[in-house]
């Protein structure tokens, strides 16, 4: 399976759609971002070192004899990724219907992947030559549309090959640990702003 790919820069935006807080609980609304700025921007987490990211895929074609094989695994890889899609969305929308109206602050960060199997090319098109590498862990740019925005979020999602997931494992757990850090040395900050942030939500809601 071939996943085509281009140049990446990494801003926070490319994951907003993984990502829910406190703040945008109460409001019933993903986008207020005010927490998450604090915390994710000063957060280190493995997406930002990716230089390229794949924004389709497809099978590349070697002979007729494999040709119903390699359509079967794109259309397995299509799945997943819509699967996945559905999971955050409904995730966060029960997060939203069940939220208790209480603080501390809390939040949730998903990190979708795809565990491929079988062989993975990252493909790159230059004046309609294509360049084909072996790759083991790849980044999927994908939207998705939640009832609580006005705009498609944003979801990277991680093909890995089955013998990198052990270390993709690694790398999640460091983006967690990097989270974590942020959080306590924020910790005055994140308490202040989401206090000040929910009381005000909620003295909206008992004006209506």
């Amino acid at each position: 399976m071939g996943f085509f790919t281009r140049p990446f820069k990494f801003d926070m935006d490319q994951i907003a759609g993984h990502y829910i807080d406190e703040v945008q609980m109460a409001a019933k609304n993903t986008e207020r971002t005010e927490i998450m700025q604090t915390v994710l921007g000063k957060t280190q987490l493995h997406y930002q070192n990716a230089e390229k990211i794949a924004v389709t895929f497809d099978a590349f074609k070697t002979g007729d004899a494999h040709r119903g094989q390699f359509r079967e695994g794109q259309s397995e890889i299509h799945e997943a990724r819509e699967q996945l899609k559905s999971y955050v969305d409904y995730a966060i929308e029960q997060s939203i219907k069940v939220r208790i109206p209480l603080i501390p602050y809390t939040f949730e960060m998903y990190f979708p992947c795809i565990v491929f199997r079988g062989s993975m090319y990252e493909a790159t098109v230059k004046n309609e030559d294509v360049k084909v590498k072996n790759a083991k862990h790849l980044i999927l740019s994908t939207l998705y549309k939640s009832p609580y925005s006005i705009y498609e979020r944003n979801l990277l999602i991680d093909v890995v090959s089955e013998e990198y997931f052990d270390t993709y494992q690694e790398l999640v757990r460091k983006d967690i640990d990097s989270i974590k850090h942020t959080i306590e040395e924020k910790s005055e900050t994140i308490s202040s702003r989401i206090t000040e942030i929910v009381t005000l939500l909620e003295s909206a809601a008992k004006t209506k």
